[in-house]
């Protein structure tokens, strides 16, 4: 009996120990820190856009591509005071061309998302680059949809280079609630929009290059606005 009564004691010290220890472990499982259960040791928070290690640099001497280059490259790095007076250069610039308001281009691109501008000082940078049907290739050649494609690529949003496919991908808005980096589109073509009406940067066709304008008169009131967020 009595050595019964040892064997139940030492059973009941055991299991009490096992859940003690379960618990404890469990504890300091639960209270590890959370970066060090997703981070590799070492590793460091970075600001460059996932699959870039670097901005585009501007692809002619196109003026607005040089200082679309210089104000992403400042945004890239999150240098905010840099970052204003690369806007202080370009919005100007970029107004002038495309027949819009400096203070409205300012308003629009002061508030918009860091994405839009991203994608929008982007394909600033691509002014001047020849335009050739289903090419995607930075400072080379761009169609329609490849333009807008890589565009929105180099801030990590991810469109098809096919102008149809990409249309899918896209959420339906207005003009009146354009934002920059927006996808104006009518049958065969598709643009992008840089913030205020419908002004808006395009490869257009054959012989033709990345421009910046205002819309064609007789598109205007007639493209559908489509947002990639």
């Amino acid at each position: 009996m009595n050595g019964e009564r040892r064997c139940v004691g030492l059973l009941h010290h055991v299991l009490a120990v096992g859940i003690v220890g379960a618990f404890v472990a469990g504890v300091a499982l639960r209270t590890e820190p959370a970066d060090a259960l997703v981070r590799p040791a070492g590793a460091t928070a970075v600001t460059a856009v996932a699959g870039r290690v670097s901005p585009p640099a501007a692809a002619t001497a196109d003026p607005i591509a040089t200082a679309a280059a210089q104000a992403l490259a400042s945004l890239w790095t999150n240098d905010a005071t840099s970052y204003r007076q690369g806007l202080d250069t370009l919005v100007p610039l970029v107004a002038t061309r495309a027949k819009v308001t400096v203070a409205a281009l300012r308003s629009s691109w002061s508030g918009a998302d860091r994405r839009r501008m991203l994608a929008v000082l982007a394909a600033l940078t691509q002014l001047g680059v020849p335009y050739r049907r289903n090419t995607q290739i930075e400072g080379v050649a761009f169609d329609c949809s490849g333009f807008t494609s890589w565009a929105w690529s180099v801030a990590g949003v991810k469109l098809s280079k096919a102008r149809v496919s990409q249309l899918k991908q896209l959420h339906p808005s207005a003009i009146a609630q354009v934002l920059p980096g927006d996808i104006l589109a009518y049958p065969g073509h598709v643009m992008m929009a840089i913030g205020v009406g419908e002004a808006m940067l395009d490869s257009p066709y054959t012989g033709r290059w990345v421009q910046l304008r205002p819309m064609y008169p007789r598109r205007v009131g007639k493209v559908d606005v489509l947002s990639p967020l």
